[in-house]
């Protein structure tokens, strides 16, 4: 079974970070990421599991770039900005 990639909805994913192996976010990489974004550069996707206890996905790799399109959104009022790997 090869990687299956799909959309994700940012909504759909949950900002826990307790699968993460980072513990901590890097502020400065995240506005980093952001700026990225601002400018329409694509950012490696992040990897996901569904939880199937919250219907919601759980972020394995790429919780930086999560933040940032999270700031993004805020900073542009996005209604929605679609991402992941699964």
């Amino acid at each position: 079974a090869g990687d299956k990639s799909m959309r994700v909805s940012i909504d759909d994913i949950s900002n826990t970070n307790s699968f993460v192996a980072r513990e901590e976010v890097n502020p400065e990489v995240v506005e980093h990421y952001a700026e990225l974004l601002k400018h329409k550069t694509e950012l490696p996707a992040i990897t996901v599991f569904l939880d199937d206890q919250t219907n919601k996905y759980v972020i394995l790799d790429g919780l930086h770039t999560y933040h940032a399109s999270c700031k993004a959104i805020q900073a542009q009022s996005l209604s929605k900005l679609m991402l992941g790997k699964i």
